[in-house]
C-alpha cells in the first residue's frame, strides 16, 4: 500500500488518521489544531472554503456515527459494511505539549529542553516544496539582488545591532516575514511563541513553507549567532554553486559581517555603514548640515548635503535642506540657535544619532538649549519649515530605484503610521523621486534607505529634513509584499493601497487571539482578495504595525481600518482616522 500523501504544511507523513477536506486535500491533526487557534475556515493548500473548527467536526462526526449505526440497523447483513477510515479532530480538551523546533523535519515537537544556539531547519535538499505561485515579475526582488536569475532567493536576517530586548528582537525579526516569497527565500527568526505564531500564520494562510524559516535561540552576542547561522547554511548548501545563489541580508553591514558572508560563498546585501562622503550611514542625517564653524564657499562637498549642491555636484530638482547647523558643544548650540531665532525661524534640535523622530524638540525654547560649556552628544540645530502637524511625505529607495513614495502620520513628534500611495500632487512627488535617484547616484547606494521631507507653506517645495540609511526600514517587506500582490478583479484602483497603524497590544493578547479576531469580522487579508488587514508581527505589550490594504483606493483601506478599529476594543491605536486625507 502506497504510503499516505504528506501534510501540506508540515510536509510530513504519518501513518495517523489525516483531517480530510471536502476539496479532497487532508492535513494532519496538529496542523488541523492550529488551524483551528487561528480561527480558519478554508483549505490551506487550494484556499477553498471549508471549517476548521474542531467542535464543530466532532459534533458533525457524531451526527454522522447515529446516522451510520441507524442504517446499519434498518439493513439487511448482505449490505452491512463498514467505513474505510474515521477521522478524528485532536481532542480539544488534551493541551498542547511544550514545543521547539525538531532537527530531523523542522517541525514542533516535545521536549522540556533547552534549544542549542545552532539553528534547526529542514535541510532544502530534504523538503518536499509545493510548486511556488506565479506572481508578477518581481522587479523590486531584481534591484534588491542585484540579478532578475530565478535561481537566486534572499536570506533575511533581520535584528537589532545594539541592545538585544526581547521584544525588540521579536519584533524586528518578525518584519521579513512579508518580504519572503513563498518556496524561494529564507528568514532567520528567533525561538519564541509569538514568532512561531506569526510564522504559523504566514505559512497557513500565505503559502510560506516550514524549511524557509532558520531558527536561532536568543543569546547577549549577536555577532555569535550570526557566525552560527552562517556556519549552518554552508552545512545545508554544501556546494559552491549552491551558495552564490544565496544573498544574506543583514540589518546592518559591516566590513567584518560583509567578509564573513562572502567568505564562505555567500552574497551580500546591503550597503556597507562606512561611506566615503557621509562618513556612518547609521548617522546619515548629520550630512544634511555642515559644522557650525565651517563656511559654506570653502566646505568640501563630503561635508553637508548642502555644501554638495552648492558645489554642483548634485543636482537635487528644486528639493532643498533647511538651514541648519552640526554642533558638538553647549555654546555652539546656543549660538545656532541664537543664529537662526535672529533671522526669525523657529527652530528644531535633534540628536544626529537619533533613530526617527526620537529626541526631537519642535518649535524649540532657550531653556531646550544645552547648558555649560562642554562637549555635548552632535545635535543638528535647523530651522522648522511648515505647519506642525503638517504634510511630511517620505520616500523609500533601492539604491537609485524608488520604492514607493507615502505619506507620514504623525501624532506629534512620532510616527503614527503612514499611507501609500502618496496623495501630495505628482509633480512634487516627481522632485522627491528626482532628488532620490540623484542622492543614491551620488552617495554610491545599492540597498535600501529613505529620506523624509515637510512642505515649505502652501504651495511650496519639498524639504529634506531627515536621512535614514544603512538599516532596512521597518516598511520594506510591506513594500516588497506589496510588489507581487496581482490586481484582482472589479478592483477599483490601479495600485494596492495600504494603510499601515501602529497598535498597542494588551500584555496578555497572543497572535492566534488577534488573528481569530480578524478571521471572525472577515478582515483577515485573503490572498487574491481585494481588501483586509495583514498582520505583520505582533509581541503582547508591544506597539507593532497593522496594515490595511485595499484595492478600491485609499477610502477602501480607510474603511478597512474603521472596521479594525470598531471591533479592537482592547488594541490602542495612535493615529486618528479623521486626519487621515483622502
Amino acid at each position: 500500500m502506497a504510503p499516505p500523501p504528506p501534510c501540506p504544511l508540515c510536509l510530513t507523513s504519518s501513518d495517523e488518521p489525516a483531517l480530510s477536506l471536502a476539496c479532497g486535500h487532508s492535513l494532519c491533526k496538529p496542523c488541523g489544531t492550529k488551524a483551528t487557534r487561528f480561527g480558519f475556515q478554508f483549505c490551506p493548500q487550494c484556499r477553498a472554503p471549508h471549517v476548521l473548527d474542531v467542535n464543530v467536526l466532532t459534533r458533525r462526526l457524531e451526527t454522522h456515527r447515529k446516522q451510520y449505526r441507524s442504517w446499519r440497523a434498518g439493513e439487511t447483513e448482505g449490505v452491512k459494511g463498514e467505513l474505510d477510515r474515521i477521522v478524528l479532530p485532536r481532542d480539544p480538551a488534551i493541551p498542547e505539549p511544550d514545543v521547539y523546533l525538531k532537527e530531523s523535519c523542522g517541525l514542533l515537537h516535545q521536549s522540556n529542553k533547552r534549544v542549542p544556539l545552532h539553528p534547526l531547519p529542514l535541510k532544502c535538499n530534504e523538503a518536499k516544496v509545493l510548486p511556488p505561485v506565479e506572481v508578477s515579475p518581481p522587479d523590486l526582488y531584481d534591484q534588491l539582488l542585484g540579478t532578475s536569475d530565478p535561481t537566486h532567493a534572499a536570506v533575511f536576517a533581520w535584528w537589532p545591532q545594539k541592545g538585544w530586548k526581547r521584544g525588540k528582537v521579536l519584533h524586528h525579526s518578525m518584519r521579513a516575514l512579508p518580504a519572503v516569497r513563498p518556496g524561494r527565500d529564507y528568514v532567520f527568526l528567533p525561538i519564541a511563541e509569538s514568532v512561531r505564531d506569526m510564522f504559523g500564520l504566514w505559512c497557513m494562510a500565505y503559502g510560506l513553507q516550514p524549511w524557509q524559516a532558520i531558527w536561532y535561540t536568543l543569546c547577549e552576542d549577536s555577532s555569535e549567532t550570526f557566525t552560527a547561522l552562517l556556519t549552518a547554511l554552508t552545512s545545508y548548501f554544501p556546494a559552491p554553486s549552491e551558495r552564490s545563489r544565496l544573498h544574506v541580508y543583514p540589518t546592518f553591514l559591516t566590513q567584518e559581517s560583509r567578509m564573513q558572508i562572502t567568505r564562505l560563498g555567500f552574497c551580500a546585501v546591503g550597503d556597507l555603514d562606512a561611506n566615503a562622503i557621509v562618513g556612518s550611514l547609521a548617522e546619515a542625517k548629520g550630512w544634511l548640515h555642515a559644522p557650525l564653524d565651517s563656511s559654506l564657499d570653502d566646505a568640501s562637498p563630503s561635508s553637508s548635503l548642502r555644501a554638495a549642491a552648492a558645489a554642483s555636484h548634485l543636482e537635487l530638482g528644486g528639493v532643498r535642506a533647511p538651514t541648519g547647523f552640526l554642533c558638538t558643544t553647549a555654546p555652539q548650540l546656543r549660538r545656532a540657535y541664537t543664529l537662526l531665532r535672529d533671522a526669525g525661524a523657529r527652530v528644531v534640535l535633534k540628536p544626529k544619532a537619533g533613530l526617527g523622530c526620537n529626541g526631537l524638540v519642535l518649535d524649540a525654547k532657550p531653556e531646550d538649549c544645552a547648558q555649560g560649556d562642554g562637549a555635548i552628544e552632535p545635535y543638528i540645530v535647523e530651522e522648522m519649515v511648515g505647519a506642525r502637524g503638517g504634510p511630511s511625505p517620505t520616500i523609500y529607495m533601492l539604491g537609485e530605484h524608488v520604492v514607493a513614495i507615502a505619506d507620514q502620520l504623525m501624532v506629534g513628534t512620532q510616527n503614527g503610521g503612514n499611507v501609500v500611495p502618496c496623495t501630495s500632487p505628482p509633480p512634487l512627488q516627481a522632485q522627491m523621486a528626482a532628488a532620490g535617484r540623484a542622492i543614491g547616484r551620488y552617495l554610491g547606494l545599492t540597498s535600501q534607505w529613505g529620506m523624509d521631507f515637510v512642505l515649505d507653506g502652501e504651495g511650496g517645495g519639498a524639504v529634506v529634513v531627515d536621512l535614514n540609511m544603512g538599516r532596512p526600514n521597518g516598511s520594506l517587506g510591506n513594500y516588497l509584499w506589496r510588489s507581487l500582490q496581482l490586481r484582482p478583479e472589479g478592483a477599483r484602483a490601479d495600485e494596492l493601497h495600504l494603510l499601515t497603524l501602529s497598535r498597542l497590544s494588551p500584555e496578555d493578547e497572543s497572535a492566534p487571539q488577534f488573528v481569530k479576531l480578524l478571521v471572525d469580522a472577515a478582515l483577515l487579508w485573503r490572498p487574491g482578495g481585494a481588501e483586509g488587514v495583514l498582520p505583520l508581527a505582533h509581541v503582547g505589550g508591544t506597539t507593532v504595525n497593522v496594515v490595511c490594504a485595499s484595492w478600491h483606493g485609499l477610502a477602501g483601506a480607510k474603511d478597512i481600518a474603521a472596521r479594525l478599529r470598531a471591533i479592537d476594543a482592547r488594541g490602542k491605536y495612535r493615529v486618528d482616522l479623521d486626519t487621515v486625507r483622502t
